[in-house]
């Protein structure tokens, strides 16, 4: 499986790298600490045949937010990657954030941190699961 992580927290992404790297799995994992540096990095994992599988992004991140970015991603991706599964992992609890981030075609989670480990296998399990 292959993960992109779009967070500005830099203890936690060291933290989730660290559980990452423990899955045979996970076939690679990229992080980035910003929307606009996610974007770039997806435009060069489609010439590079690498594309994620899933995408964990964070609500609030500075530059552009966790729901600008899913916007963005959406406008540029999901045509071509309808398959790739985005999940919002945030600190947020606000109902009113839950229901806004569903709302997209490629959200299909919404996750309070952290990254647990069971999350992380039921997500491998339905990667295999889709046609």
């Amino acid at each position: 499986m292959k993960i992109l992580i779009v967070d500005d927290d830099e203890l936690g992404n060291f933290l989730v790298a660290t559980m990452l790297e423990s899955y045979s799995f996970i076939e690679s994992y990229h992080i980035e600490i910003n929307g606009y540096e996610a974007l770039d990095y997806l435009e060069n994992a489609i010439r590079e045949s690498h594309f994620p599988d899933v995408i964990f992004v964070d609500l609030k991140m500075p530059e552009i937010d966790g729901f600008e970015f899913i916007e963005l991603y959406e406008q540029a991706f999901y045509d071509q990657f309808p398959a790739t599964k985005v999940m919002v992992l945030t600190s947020s609890i606000r109902e009113k954030e839950k229901r806004e981030a569903m709302e997209f075609a490629s959200v299909v989670d919404f996750i309070s941190k952290p990254l647990s480990e069971k999350l992380l296998q039921e997500t491998y399990k339905s990667v295999q699961q889709r046609p």
